[in-house]
């Protein structure tokens, strides 16, 4: 929370989280300015990045000015996310990433209050307070069949908020795949996998890589399901985001080279991923990086945003099955297909 005369806002406490001591943290606002940083010393530093229009939250300049801010000695950062719906937005974080000051995120919706407290030159006072601590994670490991080579379909299953957008059409397709594989023959053998930790640098994702993943020799085919691919498309307008019936285009499909025809045909008539990129591990994003790195030598991998990720907002309605189930059927061909080659 913070406060200023009457202004009170609560917010989301940004990992990783450093709380304040009782009472919290007292100090003027600031605005952060990376030309001069000392202006945010002993001060609370607020911060807010323009994204460019219909563009998402440039994250990674956010994470940057908040260690900057400690670096300059500020007591404190609050954030101002320009989220495209104008709400607090979580920021991915290395797991191995230390702060020493608090940090809490605003949206941009409340860029007018905070404004005005900073105009009034009134004390704020910062506060994040809660029990700490750590809590378990695990990732799901689903197997099928005895011999022949693996097929793995892998996900993230977990985010900061709901992530109905950006979870929830690998979640769904990776059941529905799962379905549809037990109905099958192949002469193959299959691996679910559903990540924890996506949020603290993929963190299951390294695990499973280094401990339980099948080598690559050993392997047909590596299909990630990532973030928002299977979301719906929103539209920017002065009323807000308005929701469309059509597919997010802003996603990625990549492939190793033996399937590229393969996936265009199946993913022919689907915005963007209708024409995948070429496999390049300096390219990737998400976790299918990790599948390039080590060389598995056929893969396919999703990545994704939708106006509402990493927000609050993010739920049911940022996807439908109609939206989801034409790339279900299309992963199943590829796989069947690519399976048929063996």
């Amino acid at each position: 929370r913070i406060e200023a005369g009457a202004l009170e806002l609560d917010g989301f406490a940004q990992p990783p989280l450093v709380f304040t001591p009782q009472g919290g943290v007292s100090a003027p606002l600031v605005p952060w300015n990376e030309k001069s940083p000392g202006d945010v010393s002993e001060r609370i530093a607020v911060v807010h990045i323009r994204r460019p229009p219909g563009g998402m939250t440039p994250q990674a300049a956010y994470r940057d000015a908040y260690q900057r801010c400690e670096r300059a000695n500020a007591r404190g950062v609050v954030a101002l996310l320009s989220s495209p719906p104008g709400e607090p937005l979580a920021i991915n974080t290395p797991a191995e990433m230390v702060m020493q000051i608090p940090v809490l995120a605003l949206g941009e919706k409340d860029k007018p209050a905070i404004d005005a407290a900073i105009a009034s030159k009134q004390p704020a006072r910062l506060s994040i307070e809660g029990p700490g601590g750590f809590r378990n994670a695990k990732n799901t490991i689903a197997r099928r069949g005895t011999t022949g080579p693996w097929v793995i379909i892998s996900t993230p299953q977990s985010g900061w908020f709901t992530c109905g957008g950006e979870r929830g059409p690998g979640i769904a397709m990776s059941l529905a795949l799962s379905a549809w594989a037990a109905q099958k023959n192949f002469p193959v053998r299959f691996l679910f996998i559903a990540t924890s930790g996506h949020e603290w640098g993929d963190f299951g994702a390294h695990l499973f890589h280094e401990a339980q993943a099948p080598d690559p020799k050993d392997t047909a085919l590596w299909f990630h399901l990532g973030a928002g691919y299977g979301a719906r498309a929103w539209q920017e307008t002065p009323r807000g985001l308005q929701p469309l019936d059509t597919p997010n285009p802003n996603r990625a499909l990549m492939v190793t080279p033996d399937l590229m025809p393969i996936a265009q045909q199946a993913f022919a008539g689907h915005v963007t991923i209708e024409q995948p990129l070429a496999a390049d591990v300096r390219t990737a994003l998400g976790e299918y990086r990790l599948v390039l790195e080590e060389r598995y030598p056929s893969g396919a991998g999703f990545w994704g945003l939708n106006p509402h990720f990493h927000t609050p907002s993010d739920g049911a309605a940022s996807t439908t099955g109609a939206i989801m189930e034409p790339i279900a059927r299309a992963i199943a061909q590829v796989i069947e297909t690519r399976i048929s080659a063996i």
